[in-house]
């Protein structure tokens, strides 16, 4: 039968999150995450120079890679398919931009057919560590309710040198942070779960796709817990620091298109998720407010960034609805 539970720990609000358990999950616990019951799926937008050797590492730490290029271009397809040639990765190419929701879906529909367990999913840019099996195996071991895992993600340090916080739900373990929403890459997503709460929402594109499914995940009972090592190096945008007055600020430059879905997204995620998540979709907004400023202050292209910032908002309380490859062609700019 449906249930809430509320967790130990509270938000400095003094509210706690609740999690409702739902009926639909049954008694078995998900499998360890191992090397041969664990996919790997990465989705591309022009890799870097790089990227093959990403791929050469990853092929030596799991049984199957699978690339998910949403390039769209010709000469992109021929330098992925050289890939084949020496690891053991297969390849799925997209005509466009599909947006990485759609990515995500395609590639973890396939690992479900291929009967894993687990989906690794990954961005171009990051690069994990040799032992990430062994810690995420650690995590699992410690988990208590191991039917109830929706996701174990990776902490990561930030390439330009920023350290990112976690938002937590529960009482901190020693190994992990039962946490409320985290970034895709790096994320070891339950099959069994991703077939309950449902698919990547493939209208949002790009930005906030991996903080709603998080969130719908907790609204269905599961969990998502991420570990306190760090486990891979990452890059959030092309961040840069900026000394304003006293305080150095990190910008992260996204191109104006990005500043579109971040806004849109972030709306309709709040939106959705604003009963249960008060704190989190109030510090949302102070965050919100906070970018704006930084783009005003800082980065190039503030106009064209910050029109669009303005054209999401108006899009998401309007609930009006855009191709996203006119939105993309809109405030694309070189």
């Amino acid at each position: 039968m449906n249930y809430t539970i509320t967790a130990g720990k509270k938000y400095s609000n003094g509210k706690p999150f609740k999690v409702s358990y739902c009926k639909n999950q049954n008694d078995s616990p998900i499998e360890k995450p191992v090397y041969d019951n664990v996919a790997v799926i990465i989705v591309t937008y022009w890799p870097d120079d790089g990227f093959a050797e990403r791929v050469e590492h990853l092929s030596t730490l799991f049984t199957r890679v699978l690339v998910v290029d949403n390039s769209g271009g010709p000469n992109q397809e021929v330098n992925l398919l050289l890939l084949t040639k020496n690891y053991n990765i297969e390849i799925l190419i997209n005509t466009c931009n599909l947006g990485i929701a759609t990515a995500m879906n395609k590639g973890i529909n396939w690992s479900i057919n291929k009967g894993y367990t687990w989906t690794l999913t990954l961005d171009q840019d990051t690069h994990i560590k040799d032992n990430i099996l062994d810690e995420i195996g650690v995590v699992y071991d410690t988990i208590e309710s191991k039917k109830f895992i929706g996701l174990i993600g990776c902490n990561y340090k930030d390439l330009h040198g920023s350290v990112p916080t976690h938002w937590s739900v529960s009482q901190e373990n020693n190994t992990y942070i039962d946490a409320l929403v985290f970034i895709s890459s790096g994320s070891f997503l339950n099959n069994k779960a991703f077939v309950d709460c449902g698919p990547f929402r493939e209208d949002y594109f790009i930005d906030y796709v991996d903080n709603e499914y998080c969130l719908r995940a907790l609204s269905k009972g599961y969990h998502v817990y991420i570990t306190k090592k760090y486990l891979m190096t990452h890059s959030v945008g092309n961040r840069t620091c900026h000394k304003f007055i006293w305080r150095n600020f990190y910008t992260n430059n996204h191109v104006a298109f990005r500043r579109y879905f971040i806004a849109r997204n972030r709306i309709w995620t709040l939106k959705k998720y604003w009963k249960n998540n008060t704190f989190w979709c109030s510090h949302q907004i102070l965050v919100a407010i906070i970018e704006a400023l930084k783009i005003f202050l800082f980065e190039s292209g503030k106009t064209l960034k910050l029109r669009a910032l303005l054209d999401g908002y108006l899009d998401a309380f309007s609930d009006k609805k855009q191709d996203p490859q006119e939105i993309i062609r809109k405030y694309f700019k070189i």
